[in-house]
């Protein structure tokens, strides 16, 4: 049966090859007469004289593998030569120390480092962390972890050296205007730009986490690391929070004003395009993932088109826009995000805020505060659907699912007045109605959650519908922004448990929020119009586009805020009033593509291990995932083995190993995986390390003649491999 193994640390063995070891492992009780060896008793049966004092007379003694120095580190520089030097040695019952002879060295993550036959560890300097190491020797195996550490120095037209800040902290800390304290960021954004109010000639600043440093020197009042060096340190850390400090002195000794922040960096990849409209400049503006230079939307102007471009939505696959022409009370038009026209500058189709379904296939619009239900492709009315709401409403938006709208209702000027547009309402309440996307029907219109005097609108759902966002303040134009709050989109009570989201937006700044379509890193993700500053580069009131992550799990019933400070996004033009941005999704990839998850593939492709490279696969050609039920080996993706897991009520799995020990013939990255100690985890002459017996034998490993050693200038010798001449 098998059994599961806790991780190896160092492994234990009994044997006998006492010629190679004899001086250093000679042992009390070790008779000279080989037959002696024996002892009184069966062998291994503790029946000799030394029954209950550990070893019997006449067993073998027994030995550890440990490697040296124990729990390694290397503290390693970008462009240096640190290197670190292992060594393999065993351990006698007594704890007595020898260098074990001939050891065979491996390394299991080579992206970190890399460890040659003579022990010497060398780090890439591309990536921080702990690598597994292992060794084999005398038939036994040890493995440890070597923490490797990365610092990097860059000058980035600073004057200073570290020499100049060894004087006094400061009582008062340096005024640090950006990044703020506490922020949460994905591990692919863009290097920041840390901006702070100078004081002295010299500045330094540090990020510093458990896996290293990158140290920036400048005399300006601002810095932004290298891209490829920003990327080597959150790629160490990901996961993780570090520590960014900004220091400045006038050298010498002098007194060091500092300040230091947290910030967290989630496992989290947000790259996408994101679309935002330039309010000052009529213009629907896109940033693609693999670039940070904005460009203006080609959106082909038509008939009296005066170049005006406002209000638009976009489809939960990223795939279809629609908007107005003319800044309000105008054609609407829909856009496919890959050039296409759909709808453009029809007089017969009129609105001001639209709602895409996620597919794009259906089309909410909004005009003289009524909504209407349209066909996503030609724009016609549904029968039946051309007031779904029934009230003045306005800002309609989709679930991701596709089932539900969320939209302000009963909307109204100051003293109750009925407004001449839904763009300008001082009132409103929150609502939501269910939608069927086939029978094309909107129903069960309810309030969600009541504005009490003040005026909700601009909603956006989370990625799974369960929750909507939107903005609290006295008036619906962004000259007048306010609070984000997180609502229950499902309650039926007409007063929602809700939360506000006071930590992104500490000073009712915002506006119009929107959610990223999906949860990474633990994350949601929500982007926001907001007046405050960034940093020297754009003043109070200046309107940006701001993202702030909230928590996967949030409760508004909890009272808890779920969110956290947000980050400028990178990319946008500074020059310009920016609201109410979309992320679309990453093209879908076809197959043969890469990818990073199944939603990245087009159609119903899966994304799988494909030589190593995760690729879009049509579902049948694809492999079985790690905990995935299965049938043989063959069905489970490379690196895996379909065995029984014993966690799983002994159903068959695709699992790595060591999750559960392997059998003959399955994957194993040591020969701990390994069920049967016969067996060892060797080359099977593909690349592929496998549990196997009777193949050949690395360095330290038993031989015989069933056998043979495996590599160049070895040589089976008392029944193990040696190197020749060892």
């Amino acid at each position: 049966m098998r059994a599961n193994r806790p991780p190896i640390v160092s492994l234990t063995s009994s044997f006998a090859l006492l010629a190679l070891l004899a001086p250093a492992l000679a042992c009390d009780g070790c008779a000279d007469d080989p037959a002696a060896a024996e002892g009184e008793g069966e062998s291994g049966e503790g029946e000799g004289e030394g029954e209950g004092e550990g070893e019997g007379e006449g067993e073998p003694p027994h030995f550890t593998l440990e490697i040296e120095p124990v729990a390694p580190v290397l503290d390693a520089t970008v462009g240096g030569s640190e290197t670190l030097q292992l060594h393999a040695v065993l351990v006698d019952a007594v704890g007595a120390r020898t260098p074990a002879p001939g050891p065979f060295w491996g390394s299991l993550a080579p992206q970190i480092g890399t460890v040659d036959q003579s022990g010497l560890f060398t780090p890439t300097r591309e990536r921080a962390g702990e690598c597994r190491v292992r060794v084999r020797a005398a038939g036994i195996e040890a493995t440890a972890l070597v923490r490797v550490t990365l610092r990097e120095v860059v000058s980035a037209g600073g004057t200073g050296t570290a020499a100049d800040f060894t004087g006094p902290l400061a009582a008062t800390p340096l005024d640090v205007l950006y990044p703020l304290d506490q922020v949460v960021i994905p591990a692919n954004l863009a290097p920041m730009v840390v901006q702070w109010t100078k004081q002295h000639v010299h500045a330094r600043v540090i990020a510093a986490g458990a896996f290293g440093a990158l140290e920036l020197y400048t005399d300006a009042n601002q810095v932004q690391a290298p891209a490829e060096s920003w990327r080597r340190f959150l790629l160490a850390h990901i996961g993780t929070s570090f520590t960014l400090t900004v220091e400045e002195s006038e050298g010498g000794g002098a007194e060091r004003a500092a300040r230091a922040l947290t910030i967290n960096l989630a496992a989290a990849d947000l790259t996408s395009t994101v679309y935002y409209w330039a309010v000052d400049r009529g213009r629907i503006v896109r940033i693609d993932a693999d670039s940070l230079d904005p460009i203006d939307l080609a959106i082909p102007a038509q008939g009296t088109d005066n170049g005006c471009r406002a209000c638009h939505a976009l489809s939960a696959n990223g795939q279809r826009m629609s908007f107005t022409y003319y800044g309000g009370d105008g054609p609407g038009g829909v856009y496919d995000t890959g050039g296409n026209p759909v709808l453009l500058d029809d007089a017969t189709r009129t609105w001001n805020f639209s709602a895409l379904s996620p597919d794009g296939s259906l089309l909410v619009t909004n005009m003289s505060r009524r909504m209407m239900l349209r066909d996503g492709a030609t724009g016609t009315p549904v029968p039946g659907q051309e007031d779904i709401s029934g009230r003045d409403s306005a800002m309609p938006a989709f679930s991701p699912t596709g089932t539900m709208i969320a939209f302000a209702g009963d909307i109204l000027l100051a003293g109750g007045v009925v407004p001449n547009w839904e763009i300008d309402f001082d009132l409103s309440n929150l609502y939501v109605a269910d939608v069927d996307p086939v029978g094309r029907l909107v129903s069960n219109v309810r309030e969600l959650v009541p504005g009490n005097g003040r005026a909700l609108y601009f909603p956006s759902f989370n990625p799974s519908g369960a929750l909507v966002a939107y903005t609290d303040s006295t008036h619906s134009r962004s000259t007048t922004p306010g609070d984000l709050w997180l609502a229950r989109a499902s309650d039926t009570s007409g007063d929602a448990p809700r939360v506000k989201l006071a930590r992104a937006n500490p000073a009712s700044s915002a506006y119009a929020p929107t959610f990223n379509p999906k949860v990474e890193g633990g994350y949601q993700w929500i982007a926001f119009y907001s007046r405050r500053a960034y940093g020297h580069h754009t003043a109070e009131g200046w309107p940006q586009i701001w993202v702030a992550a909230v928590d996967a799990d949030a409760d508004p019933a909890s009272g808890l805020d779920p969110s956290h400070p947000p980050f400028w996004l990178p990319g946008q033009q500074e020059t310009s009033e920016n609201l109410s941005s979309f992320f679309a999704p990453k093209p879908c990839s076809e197959t043969g593509g890469l990818c990073d998850s199944d939603a990245a593939c087009c159609g119903d492709g899966l994304c799988r291990p494909v030589d190593g490279v995760a690729q879009c696969v049509p579902p049948a050609e694809a492999c079985t995932l790690t905990g995935d039920l299965c049938g043989s080996d063959g069905e489970c993706c490379d690196g895996l083995n379909c065995v029984s897991n014993p966690e799983a009520g002994f159903a068959l799995q695709c699992l790595p190993p060591g999750a559960v020990c392997a059998d003959e013939g399955q994957v194993c990255q040591l020969d701990a995986d390994c069920c049967d100690d016969a067996v060892l985890c060797v080359d099977d002459g593909t690349g592929v390390t496998r549990c196997l017996e009777g193949s050949c034998s690395h360095i330290g490993d038993s031989c015989g003649e069933e056998r043979s050693c495996c590599d160049a200038g070895t040589v089976c010798s008392s029944g193990m491999c040696i190197p020749i001449g060892g």
